[in-house]
């Protein structure tokens, strides 16, 4: 249960298009999870591979803000 890098810019792309503003960690958090949800394997996905993925994606949606 794993993304690939092409999976993960697009959920990346997803939440840049959610609103002009950036997004707290929270929103961004909630937001990716309820996009997680529907991709097959992460209806119920480990609790520590979470966390690790979601920080991944929130350090990389930073970066994003950066550019």
């Amino acid at each position: 249960m794993a993304l690939d890098e092409r999976e993960r810019q697009e959920l990346l792309g997803c939440l840049r298009e959610h609103g002009e503003e950036a997004l707290s960690e929270k929103d961004f958090r909630d937001v990716l999870w309820q996009l997680l949800e529907d991709v097959p394997g992460f209806e119920m996905p480990d609790d520590e591979m979470l966390e690790k993925l979601l920080g991944e994606m929130w350090e990389r949606y930073l970066l994003m803000g950066m550019e």
